[in-house]
């Protein structure tokens, strides 16, 4: 598959292709929620892959008035032949809950077991809800070695 990484304060950027997230991705100030969101959206209908993982990482403040988050939220839904799991970071004690829950009754239709958010209520624990995430990722995912004995099969 394909892992976009965008960064959005003012503005929603591409910053590349690749799985690494790194500490100079994360800009401060003026968030335009509302654009990240359209961006998910987006980007959600366009991608030709059929099982898709969206992670979000926010304070859940939008600095840029009208329009509101919630509008974009209203404008997603489950897309046929799309299995869509979101991973949402809230991070700080005053994160809006409400924007996790409403993106996962609208976008999520993957795993009932993944939770609706993972919250670094401090910024210490913000590595720790990283940490959760991968380890939900991981559920699922084992290796195995089999060594039959016996006879090969015509």
């Amino acid at each position: 598959g394909i892992t976009k990484i965008y960064t959005f304060d003012s503005s929603v950027k591409l910053v590349r292709q690749g799985t690494e997230l790194c500490m100079e991705d994360f800009s401060c100030g003026g968030t335009d929620l509302t654009s990240a969101l359209r961006t998910v959206r987006e980007e959600v209908a366009a991608a030709k892959q059929t099982y898709i993982r969206v992670f979000l990482v926010t304070d859940g403040d939008h600095g840029h008035g009208a329009p509101y988050p919630e509008s974009e939220i209203q404008k997603m839904s489950s897309l046929t032949g799309k299995t869509v799991d979101v991973f949402l970071l809230g991070i700080s004690n005053g994160f809006p809950v409400n924007i996790s829950i409403d993106l996962r009754s609208r976008l999520h239709n993957g795993s009932s077991n993944v939770p609706s958010l993972f919250w670094g209520k401090d910024y210490s624990e913000i590595g720790d809800q990283f940490d959760c995430i991968g380890r939900e990722l991981q559920v699922g995912h084992i290796s195995l070695s089999v060594t039959p004995e016996g006879h090969v099969l015509p």
